[in-house]
């Protein structure tokens, strides 16, 4: 405080609870006075979210200023991932996992493209096309209709902010024919497995070898018991190695490591298919995670007798693959 000879009076107002405090003393929202050469700092609290201003004005004696705290604007979000999906029916709608926006501390723009009318929705809400804005904490899910022909990728663009990814959704190759009894060999060179809740298993003529079903220490959510496609899809899409899982998807995208319970199917039918091991060695993966331990995976021990186990991930062992 300069060019006063006589006490001159202090006060404050504006946003975010705005205080003074005087030659390093006590922090104060009240009038008072200050003399000659004192030294005055300002604090307020800044607003909850990005690219808002907050002012507080400081009077002495009359005289003025406006102080201006404006926060971050940050409408640039974490990266995000949807699931692709494969296998589905043709010209079916389609729906994904979703995702929580975080990293923003503002309103980011939120917009869709691609193929097959994509639509998203915002915590649940009213599936739209239209841009708008999503929150830092909102969920998105995507949709789309699926393509009208087999083993045709349509995909979806999501973009937060400028942030992007691309969700693919593969409908699964025409159903095998010519095979119309359990064991016959199907035009393609499958095998018919026979049916798991009514709907026809294909599996591969021999087995594709032994291989690891992933790392000891990894913890999935491929745990379903019949839906070795949704357990195949998952493992493919996380990041490491799932050899099994991935060595049936490599023959196509409709190929997947069979679930704990279409896994009994081929069991049950082993003598007709044939080219399974029933002696020693015979354990088979399935692509189901034990969700008891999490570090194992259940297989069927012995395919000459049907035990099924749990064993550990990072151990060689035979598999065959199936598709629907």
């Amino acid at each position: 405080v300069a060019g006063i000879n006589t006490a001159a009076a202090i006060s404050i107002s504006g946003d975010g609870s705005p205080e003074f405090r005087i030659n390093g003393g006590t922090w104060t929202s009240g009038a008072t006075t200050v003399a000659n050469g004192d030294t005055v700092e300002l604090r307020l609290t800044s607003a909850a979210s990005g690219g808002v201003l907050h002012s507080a004005t400081l009077d002495i004696g009359g005289v003025t200023d406006q102080w201006d705290v404006t926060t971050l604007s940050d409408n640039t979000p974490d990266a995000f991932s949807f699931t692709d999906q494969t296998g589905v029916a043709v010209s079916t709608v389609i729906s994904s996992d979703s995702i929580t926006v975080a990293g923003i501390n503002t309103a980011a723009a939120i917009s869709i493209s691609g193929d097959g009318s994509p639509e998203f929705r915002i915590n649940g809400g009213t599936w739209t096309s239209g841009a708008t804005t999503v929150a830092n904490g909102d969920t998105v899910e995507l949709r789309l209709t699926s393509a009208a022909t087999g083993n045709t990728v349509y995909s979806a663009t999501l973009d937060i902010g400028g942030v992007t990814d691309q969700w693919d959704v593969t409908t699964s190759a025409p159903p095998p024919t010519g095979c119309p009894n359990i064991g016959d060999v199907c035009s393609e060179g499958s095998i018919y497995a026979g049916d798991y809740l009514g709907t026809p298993l294909y599996t591969t003529a021999a087995d594709q070898g032994q291989l690891t079903w992933g790392p000891s220490s990894s913890n999935t959510s491929a745990t379903s018991l019949s839906d070795g496609l949704a357990n195949t899809d998952i493992l493919v899409g996380l990041t490491g190695s799932y050899p099994a899982a991935e060595a049936c998807r490599a023959l196509g995208a409709e190929w997947y490591l069979p679930a704990g319970d279409e896994l009994e199917v081929l069991f049950t039918n082993r003598a007709a298919i044939g080219g399974f091991i029933t002696g020693s060695g015979s354990r088979y993966w399935s692509s189901t995670q034990s969700t008891i331990f999490d570090f194992r995976a259940i297989t069927f021990r012995f395919f000459g007798s049907g035990s099924q186990l749990n064993t550990d991930k990072d151990t060689e062992r035979s598999f065959r693959c199936v598709r629907r």
